[in-house]
């Protein structure tokens, strides 16, 4: 411990100048691809806001359509028996 005391603040500093140098150049890089993807991601959720503004039905939720219970049966024999009986009941064109 002596020692450390005894070494300039140079000589310290120097030794490991070239490291914290890197370090500090990555941790910049760093920085700057996080504020490139912030300003990415800002401009994808404006998009998508702009998107949905302009399609205001898409926000809507969809109303179910009701079912209409009908014989079909009954009513194709009853089309069937109208358009081809030997009276007809639908004139021919």
């Amino acid at each position: 411990m002596d020692d450390f005391k005894k070494l300039p603040i140079e000589e310290i500093s120097s030794s490991s100048s070239s490291s914290d140098d890197d370090m500090i150049t990555a941790m910049g890089a760093y920085l700057q691809h996080q504020q490139q993807v912030q300003k990415q991601m800002l401009f994808v959720l404006q998009l998508r806001q702009v998107a949905t503004e302009l399609t205001p039905s898409a926000s809507r939720p969809r109303v179910k359509k009701r079912c209409i219970k009908r014989d079909r049966e009954v009513s194709h024999d009853r089309l069937y028996k109208d358009s081809f009986a030997e009276d007809l009941v639908y004139n021919e064109h």
